[in-house]
């Protein structure tokens, strides 16, 4: 018995945005966690002390990049995205489908 094989799928294509915003979730929750080491560790580390002078603007630069890049990435997935076909009212009221409805 041959079974006829459907025709596969196109690839999903994923938005380049979409990557970059999920590599800037990942540095945010790492910068977190070194924020929370930080707490633990030694106050007079070299790591300690540069994360005490610019962890939040880490913390804001990537906040800001998570939204522009979130927000790009769904702004070129709705314009990729084809809406469904809506008729118009042109189509809906025309002579043609009036007559074909009142025929069945």
């Amino acid at each position: 018995m041959s079974e006829a094989n459907p025709t596969p799928a196109p690839p999903l294509h994923v938005n380049l945005f979409f990557r970059l915003a999920a590599g800037l979730v990942v540095l945010f929750v790492i910068t977190i966690f070194a924020m929370i080491a930080n707490l633990l560790g030694d106050p007079r580390a070299p790591v300690a002390q540069f994360l005490d002078r610019y962890a939040l603007h880490f913390i804001i630069g990537e906040t800001i990049g998570i939204l522009i890049t979130g927000t790009l990435a769904m702004t070129i997935d709705q314009a990729n995205t084809s809406p469904p076909a809506v008729p118009s009212s042109d189509e809906i009221d025309s002579p043609a489908r009036v007559a074909e409805s009142e025929s069945t």
